[in-house]
């Protein structure tokens, strides 16, 4: 069988992870072995395609600390040196990216890396600095970059001047084995307890504290509700007061960590997420396969992108949290129609197949 390496920093939860993870049982059906390659050495969190060899790249222990860029040209070399030839290799995440371009220089391979993150949004001072010039560098010199979505692909150009023509948008695929549609997006009535839910790490960015207060808000339209959190962080001693604070902590449910969160999203009726930035936004595309309506921020551009203007699959809620558009919101909750949802939906997941996206990642390493 032919080797399919796949560049990355760990194995460990995140959403480039689970790309990596799944992309693996497809090249395993396509007849590749996969070969993951982690600069960092985290534990393997996520399940891999049976054939799947893991391979710790040296000086993992220096890739977040000070001496990171030793680690990664060391590691650059390493790959440079030990895999020769015209090898299939795709890498996920900056210090990965990196270390693949800088390897690929002066060899015959093809030079692919998947970037699924918004630059002015991730990285402040001095780092930000040295990690412009770096991807500016690196980026230059690749086949072919991968977005995860428009919105990146407009930061890949405006931030890191890369040209557009070697970009190719390819969102998330959705896990429909994980993610399956058992009868939720039903009619909601005031009367309802209607089960709200959000999923994420409990941190600033993610912007919990407005999910529990628009929820406090919505408990006078619904006075049953209840919300369902999953996720944890160094936010959620503060978020938990806060539902205290508000007299919502009776029907506020923190889960924490949640390995299986279809389980959560299965048994609630509606999505809400707040959050300060997003670069794609699995969330949505995860409560829309579970046939969940979706209240977002407006401010979440990569959330437009997945809705592309839905107003029957999502709402576009003001951040301020006005008792007027409170109110609205809860016009679109009353009005919801199921069975316009239900039509609007599968045409929408359509476009996030995970063979078809996969297959574009193949044809973009294999080329």
């Amino acid at each position: 069988m032919k080797e399919f390496y796949i560049l990355i920093n760990s194995l460990a939860q995140g959403g480039a992870e689970r790309v990596a993870s799944e992309l693996s049982w497809y090249v395993e059906e396509k007849g590749y072995t996969p070969i993951f390659l982690l600069t960092d050495g985290y534990a393997v969190e996520y399940d891999i395609a049976p054939s799947s060899r893991v391979e710790v790249l040296p000086l993992c222990a220096l890739s977040r600390t000070g001496l990171f860029l030793v680690s990664v040209f060391v590691q650059a070399i390493y790959i440079r040196y030990s895999i020769r030839g015209g090898v299939n290799l795709i890498s996920f995440l900056h210090r990965a990216n990196i270390v693949n371009c800088l390897s690929g220089a002066w060899s015959r391979r093809n030079v692919v890396v998947s970037e699924r993150s918004l630059f002015s949004k991730s990285y402040s001072g001095f780092k930000r600095l040295i990690l412009k010039l770096l991807l500016k560098f690196c980026y230059s010199r690749a086949d072919s970059i991968v977005a995860i979505s428009e919105l990146v692909k407009l930061e890949l150009v405006d931030n890191l001047a890369v040209r557009s023509e070697k970009i190719c948008v390819l969102n998330n695929p959705v896990n429909y084995s994980q993610f399956n549609f058992k009868g939720a997006c039903r009619e909601l009535g005031s009367d309802d307890a209607v089960r709200f839910c959000c999923v994420g790490r409990m941190v600033k960015s993610k912007r919990h504290f407005l999910v529990i207060k628009l929820f406090h808000k919505l408990s006078i339209f619904f006075p049953q509700a209840e919300l369902h959190l999953c996720g944890d962080g160094p936010e959620r001693e503060s978020l938990e007061l806060l539902a205290r604070q508000l007299g919502v902590e009776n029907r506020c449910y923190f889960y924490g960590k949640v390995e299986d969160v279809s389980s959560v999203l299965n048994h609630c009726d509606v999505f809400l997420f707040f959050s300060e930035f997003e670069s794609f936004g699995n969330v949505a595309t995860e409560a829309l396969a579970c046939g969940l309506p979706v209240i977002y921020s407006e401010n979440l551009l990569s959330f437009d992108e997945i809705f592309r203007g839905s107003t029957v699959l999502s709402y576009s809620a003001k951040q301020e949290l006005e008792d007027a558009d409170v109110r609205e919101m809860v016009d679109y909750l009353v009005r919801f129609d199921r069975a316009l949802y239900c039509f609007e939906r599968l045409a929408q997941l359509e476009r996030f197949d995970r063979v078809s996206i996969f297959s574009k990642y193949l044809d973009r390493v294999v080329a």
